[in-house]
């Protein structure tokens, strides 16, 4: 059997079908006049549309807002792939893509925000707020320690081209130190459910009603404490795997 030529190969299992689709739909249209900006500053349109229909709260907003998503989430590799496909890498692609996965899927920014405003409009449960400042402020405590404690940008100073970094292989490289404390296997699934963090929240907002209302749970709520839980754990791994090899370091002094 003839192995599938990906355009980019995917990093975990969760890319293969997203890859898959990307190099399908980006043979398709190569030789036509459509460029991977244009289709970054289409999924940045459809991403607007995402962050009002999560905004909004209600089950049939949520279930547009999970297609539309995951549409710009295709988006998001076929304007990559078309970019190396075609020779067309450019700086501003690259900043540009950036910006979209940084304001339009990140759970400590206007997506998680959006998402807060949902729930309290469904709930007026001001306990998704604190959620969602907890989100921040790990995510913030993490930026602020990644470069002393891991020393990230000595492991890898490579971009790729406009598509960038996706949060799997940012990880990946900032987390390559404790590799030798943990189980390859369990290291590289634990860096595949931090890199697809916002799939917690869309699968839960595809599935909110019948959770609700069969287990009388918030799934959204809950998708949100389990993401500020993940965002603090990476803070603590860090502060304590740099503290290890500073203690090894020192000791050989």
């Amino acid at each position: 059997m003839k192995k599938f030529d990906y355009i980019t190969p995917p990093n975990d299992f969760l890319q293969i079908p997203i890859r898959f689709l990307s190099t399908l739909i980006v043979k398709r249209i190569s030789k036509t006049n459509i460029t991977p900006n244009q289709l970054t500053i289409s999924r940045g349109l459809m991403y607007i549309v995402v962050l009002f229909l999560f905004a909004l709260g209600d089950y049939r907003s949520l279930i547009i807002a999970f297609i539309l998503f995951q549409i710009g989430e295709v988006l998001d590799h076929v304007d990559g792939d078309l970019a190396r496909h075609k020779n067309m890498t450019s700086k501003m692609g690259e900043l540009l893509d950036c910006m979209l996965d940084i304001f339009g899927s990140q759970a400590s920014n206007l997506f998680g925000l959006c998402v807060a405003i949902g729930v309290y409009r469904h709930t007026d449960d001001i306990k998704i707020f604190y959620v969602f400042f907890a989100i921040v402020l790990g995510r913030l405590i993490w930026t602020e320690f990644r470069d002393p404690f891991f020393q990230w940008h000595e492991k890898q100073k490579k971009v790729d081209g406009h598509a960038g970094r996706d949060m799997g292989s940012y990880l990946e490289s900032t987390m390559i130190s404790s590799r030798a404390k943990l189980k390859r296997r369990l290291a590289r699934i634990f860096l595949t459910i931090l890199s697809w963090q916002n799939q917690l929240i869309l699968w839960g907002a595809l599935f909110y009603y019948p959770i609700e209302r069969y287990l009388h749970i918030n799934p959204l709520f809950w998708a949100m404490v389990i993401i500020a839980l993940l965002n603090h754990f990476l803070w603590i791994v860090a502060c304590i795997s740099g503290f290890s090899r500073a203690f090894k370091v020192d000791k050989k002094l």
